[in-house]
């Protein structure tokens, strides 16, 4: 099983952790950016893809709208906060690796998102 988990870890600045998983080992962990003022809710997100993005033609990983409560939610690469308008993002290279560790079956990645603890 393929999980992505995004975990926030300054909600005022959409800072994160994202971290790559297959079968249990760990693939991949870096620094991850979302919009502060547009956050997706935080919970399992299933059935999850490696697509292209039609705005923009770029590689990402698609979150379905009907569980992002959103349109177009996606893990692509961007080097800060301003680079999202909700969707997640992480630096080019590391955007990189992850595509090329993650699946191309559609709905073969699970991403979870957890916020801060209290």
């Amino acid at each position: 099983m393929t999980k992505i988990t995004i975990h926030r870890t300054v909600l005022m600045t959409g800072e994160g952790v994202l971290t790559l998983e297959n079968d249990g080992d760990e693939i991949l962990s870096t620094k991850s950016w979302e919009h502060a003022g547009n956050l997706i809710p935080p919970k399992t997100y299933t059935g999850c893809s490696k697509t292209t993005m039609a705005n923009s033609g770029r590689p990402g990983i698609y979150l379905p709208d009907e569980q992002t409560g959103k349109t177009g939610i996606f893990i692509h690469a961007g080097t800060s906060q301003s680079n999202s308008k909700g969707c997640i993002c992480i630096q080019p290279d590391q955007m990189q690796k992850l595509l090329a560790n993650v699946p191309s079956q559609n709905g073969a990645i699970t991403v979870v998102v957890t916020n801060p603890a209290k």
